[in-house]
């Protein structure tokens, strides 16, 4: 007797879109309902192991779904000044992630986060029998698109 899930990885999305369509796993078992040691399934549950306002997720009796969007989760740096000032005049002022930097500044530092991909992590836990339990861990990888900075940068001054 084994339960199983359809898949342990959602599908790659790659920066800048943290969008993500809904992805539906779901569980199974090996056993049929005429076997002896036969598993019922009774519900499926996920929780993501990341804070994440974002992201919405369905239980279900055989299924779990999961859509949502995600924070930036790479950690680029920007150091800037006011639009009107420079590092002479005021203190710079630096801020991790594009998702922070307010707009009409100027930078004068950028450090680009090099990590190829950042993953989210998600907990399945399958309810069989009424009582018994088993977990999974799926993983949802989101690759980093190094232009997505240039990008960002080219219309942070449009």
């Amino acid at each position: 007797m084994t339960i199983s899930l359809d898949k342990t990885a959602l599908t790659t999305i790659t920066r800048p879109n943290f969008t993500f369509s809904q992805e539906t796993i779901t569980a199974s078992t090996d056993t049929a309902e005429e076997d002896e040691d036969f598993e019922e399934i009774n519900s499926v549950t996920a929780v993501i192991n990341q804070t994440e306002d974002n992201v919405t997720i369905t239980s279900g009796s055989t299924s779990v779904a999961i859509v949502g969007t995600y924070s930036n989760p790479f950690s680029d740096t920007f150091t800037y000044v006011d639009g009107d000032s420079s590092d002479k005049l005021m203190t710079p002022i630096t801020v991790i992630s594009e998702d922070n930097v307010p707009e009409d500044k100027i930078f004068f530092s950028l450090s680009q986060d090099t990590s190829s991909s950042v993953n989210r992590t998600y907990t399945v836990t399958v309810t069989f029998n009424e009582t018994s339990t088993e977990t999974f861990t799926v993983t949802h990888t989101i690759n980093n698109e190094f232009d997505a900075i240039k990008n960002f940068v080219d219309t942070y001054y449009d």
